[in-house]
């Protein structure tokens, strides 16, 4: 036999004896050494918005909620993590997070209703406290988190639920003479809303309801042809909206807008665990976020009108004339009941929502929380 072969395999044979734990000295281990670093994944992801780069929920509330992830996901794993936001999208959102056109979007839940018909319930008018976005916004979270249809559908659709929140409660926000402060005040009166299922509200008030773009909104209001629009509070501050309205009604029965957050459920399964888990636990703390940060743009919003439209008002109807805003209540819940008829579902959803909308609006810290001049703090994680 060769030598040098001899010699070669000698060696070769040594060096597969060494004990496991030798061989762990070799690399380090936990009791100290040169310990080889785990190797990290470069995640980017594209993150899609229907909110302008301007408005506040993107400009503030996506930025931070990126910032934070990122900053995580460095600090505390062998990850780095970048997501570019894309903002003032059109089209139908969740389709093209399904489809992987993008990673993450954020769309309305109603307006997707073709694919999450049980939502649309929770947008109707009815006798509901809905004190303001945070409290509406827990509500909706924690029916998600509580009502396992509504799961059932969104695990049907390839999408990961982030989180919801919601807009704050609506107003009626009208023309200079078209005060709308009794049902009688209704009749004859155009007022443009958002969705086309808004409209039975409007109609069941007796007025006419438009359903158009805000930009046709805003020219038919140059042109005289609208008297309002049911919108909330943060809208008239935005859109060029305070230079034709001049009088506001709070009415919280009538509308909210329930958004949501959502990611491709392939991404999301891609992700490694350590970066799933710094989501869950961000994504946790963002509905209490997103509803402060909505009242206070809301609040804003409404500070603007009475800095910018001379004699502007704003009527609590419910704390002024609590008979008068009962009869609007009662005007419109026949469409709640309608939505609901013969399904079981839909009764335990609606009375599900109803029972929580009143538990975060009578409940502390929630029901006391109220915006001042600045931006709710971003939150904090040890």
């Amino acid at each position: 036999m060769n030598k040098v072969f001899v010699i070669a395999l000698v060696m070769i044979l040594a060096v597969s004896m060494v004990p496991l734990g030798c061989a762990e000295q070799l690399n380090g281990n936990a009791d100290g050494g040169n310990v080889t670093p785990p190797v990290g994944q470069n995640i980017e992801l594209d993150f899609v918005t229907f909110f302008p780069a301007w408005q506040f929920q993107a400009a503030i509330g996506h930025v931070n909620w990126m910032k934070t992830l990122e900053d995580r996901v460095a600090t505390e794993t062998a990850h780095t993590l970048k997501i570019n936001l894309h903002y003032g999208a059109h089209g139908k959102i969740p389709a093209q997070v399904q489809d992987g056109t993008y990673d993450i979007g954020v769309f309305g839940v109603a307006v997707a209703s073709d694919m999450l018909p049980l939502w649309r319930g929770l947008e109707y008018p009815g006798g509901l406290y809905r004190n303001n976005a945070l409290t509406m916004s827990m509500a909706a979270q924690a029916l998600y988190d509580e009502f396992t249809a509504l799961q059932d559908e969104m695990a049907a659709q390839n999408l990961k639920v982030m989180h919801f929140w919601s807009s704050g409660p609506w107003y009626f926000f009208m023309t200079p003479g078209n005060e709308v402060r009794t049902l009688a005040d209704f009749p004859g009166k155009t007022i443009r809303v958002s969705c086309l299922w808004h409209e039975p509200c409007i109609q069941a008030l007796r007025a006419d309801a438009l359903f158009v773009a805000l930009s046709q909104a805003i020219e038919k209001f140059q042109a005289g042809l609208i008297d309002g629009i049911l919108c909330p509070g943060d809208l008239p501050g935005r859109y060029m909206l305070g230079a034709h309205v001049k009088h506001s009604t709070f009415a919280p029965f009538s509308y909210q807008f329930v958004f949501a957050k959502v990611m491709n459920e392939d991404t999301w399964n891609a992700l490694p665990p350590e970066v799933q888990a710094i989501f869950d636990e961000v994504n946790a703390a963002w509905p209490e976020y997103y509803g402060k940060l909505r009242a206070w743009g809301e609040a804003k919003g409404l500070q603007f009108c009475y800095g910018v439209v001379p004699g502007f008002t704003c009527y609590d109807l419910p704390k002024e004339d609590p008979t008068e805003y009962a009869a609007w209540v009662a005007t419109t819940e026949h469409l709640v009941k309608e939505w609901i008829g013969e399904n079981a579902t839909r009764h335990v959803l609606w009375h599900k929502f109803v029972e929580l909308d009143e538990y975060y609006a009578t409940t502390e810290p929630w029901s006391t929380w109220a915006p001042d001049g600045r931006p709710p703090a971003v939150p904090t994680f040890p």
